[in-house]
């Protein structure tokens, strides 16, 4: 694909909005990728934001069903660097409430092969965030997982984030998962 690989949904309050409001999507916020095969020489960033980020009093995006990544690649992901899959649904001013999901936050990713430098699968609703359904995070690799710097899935729901349904869940499966460095799951 090239040296870097962004694809996003941007429907934050943003730093550079003093208004008191972000981006509505009335329903699904899908984020769909699918492949044969899939090479970054770089960076690969999937996200989508729907987090509060702005300028005083105010709130984060909304979303009024699921937030879903569907990264699906049938054959090898080979990145060169970080491999960062992410809903983002925090906030990050002090005060002021995250953004909201309706439904389910959702990523699934799944490759043959995956090979990266790192790979971070993360869900933050920190912050006053909401998500009314359930938040899960769930990569599935039918053979060999190589990540020299780690696994890092996170679901993020401290400091007053709210998630409606408790059925969260972080799965990895793979048949060879080699991270040199540490796998880190948890859900905060």
């Amino acid at each position: 694909v090239g040296a870097v690989f962004t694809a996003r949904i941007l429907n934050p309050r943003s730093a550079r909005a003093p208004g008191p409001g972000a981006g509505y999507i009335g329903t699904d916020g899908t984020l769909r990728i699918s492949a044969g095969s899939f090479a970054v020489g770089g960076s690969l960033d999937v996200a989508i934001v729907n987090r509060d980020a702005g300028l005083g009093s105010g709130t984060g995006g909304s979303i009024g069903g699921n937030a879903v990544i569907n990264f699906n690649v049938t054959s090898g992901l080979q990145i060169g660097g970080a491999a960062d899959f992410q809903i983002l649904n925090e906030s990050v001013v002090s005060g002021s409430p995250g953004g909201s999901i309706g439904g389910d936050a959702t990523i699934n990713v799944s490759a043959a092969n995956i090979t990266a430098n790192s790979l971070l699968a993360q869900i933050d609703n920190s912050n006053g965030g909401t998500i009314g359904g359930a938040a899960n995070i769930a990569v599935n690799v039918g053979n060999n997982v190589t990540v020299p710097n780690g696994i890092d899935l996170h679901i993020l729901n401290n400091n007053s984030g709210h998630i409606g349904t408790r059925g969260d869940s972080l799965f990895l499966a793979g048949d060879g998962i080699s991270p040199t460095a540490p796998l880190v799951a948890y859900y905060e």
